[in-house]
């Protein structure tokens, strides 16, 4: 969003620890961004209501100006009011719009209904995507909310098979959200993106497996024996930061080295013997999920 008024783009983010709230305006080319700077308030203080921060900018109060709309790790949402300008916003003292029980508060703010006021929309770690409805607006200008009604429920923490995903897909958790019209229906659609983790299917051992003998353990320490070898033939049989480099060095050094074939083909062949050895341990995936609101009354939408 346009965060300062100047014509141009911006982007805001949170962070996960402490939770400040960061803003990274657009350069003046037009394409590229400058260095990311703490958003403080009108005090000189960061703004921060609490780690895992998820931010986003609307004219909540229907003043002019852009406020905050902020969730943290405890399924908690406030409001952060700008009581400057929309070119020079000053951030007020925090207000709590919100509380689930979650975690991972991810807040958007749209007119889910239609009627002409913003609505609050809350993604969260359980998985779960939460409507607070706005009634009306109160004296200051800032909308009344409902109490919470689920859009999507909660597809919970625990890892799942590729079997389940196929025949009960559902997002994962920590969930974000964005509104948009995604099949320009004219109504507002969900589009939610997620953390799930994931069981992998162990892989049948091959023929040449099956008659080598040796156990999954043993299989699993060749293949890091012959990873470690192709990554060191990259750089002159040694590993990263037997040179004395320094950990932003060994790390860039690695990613290159991970372009190489022959690593690549020593990487697939670790992973596949990794997990004939753990079966049970967890992948983590990314999804973004689209839900088509279809019913002609949007109040009453289950989002689905």
């Amino acid at each position: 969003m346009d965060f300062d008024g100047d014509g141009k783009t911006d982007v805001i983010s949170g962070s996960y620890t402490p939770g400040d709230l960061y803003l990274f305006r657009r350069a003046d080319d037009g394409k590229s961004f400058l260095e990311g700077t703490i958003i403080k308030d009108r005090k000189g203080r960061a703004v921060n209501v609490g780690s895992a921060s998820a931010a986003f900018a609307f004219d909540w109060d229907n003043d002019g100006d852009l406020d905050l709309i902020v969730g943290n790790i405890e399924a908690e949402v406030y409001l952060v009011p700008n009581e400057g300008s929309r070119t020079e916003p000053k951030f007020g003292e925090r207000i709590e719009l919100a509380s689930g029980e979650g975690g991972d508060a991810g807040p958007t703010v749209a007119d889910w209904d239609g009627d002409g006021v913003p609505d609050l929309l809350v993604g969260d770690g359980s998985g779960q995507v939460v409507l607070y409805r706005a009634t009306g607006r109160d004296a200051k200008g800032r909308p009344k909310l409902a109490p919470p009604r689920v859009l999507v429920p909660g597809g919970g923490f625990e890892p799942r098979s590729a079997q389940e995903m196929k025949t009960n897909p559902h997002p994962g958790s920590r969930l974000k959200l964005c509104v948009a019209d995604f099949n320009a229906d004219g109504r507002p659609d969900l589009l939610v993106g997620d953390v799930l983790y994931a069981t992998p299917e162990p892989a049948a051992p091959t023929p040449q497996e099956q008659a080598d003998g040796r156990t999954p353990k043993q299989r699993y320490e060749d293949a890091m024996r012959e990873y470690q070898e192709a990554i060191k033939s990259t750089f002159g049989g040694k590993l990263p930061g037997a040179n004395g480099e320094n950990a932003a060095q060994v790390k860039d050094a690695f990613e290159k080295a991970r372009a190489n074939e022959q690593v690549k083909a020593a990487s697939a062949k670790l992973y596949r013997a990794q997990v004939a050895m753990n079966p049970s341990q967890t992948e983590y995936h990314g999804y973004v999920w689209v839900y088509l609101q279809k019913a002609n009354d949007a109040k009453q939408a289950a989002g689905r």
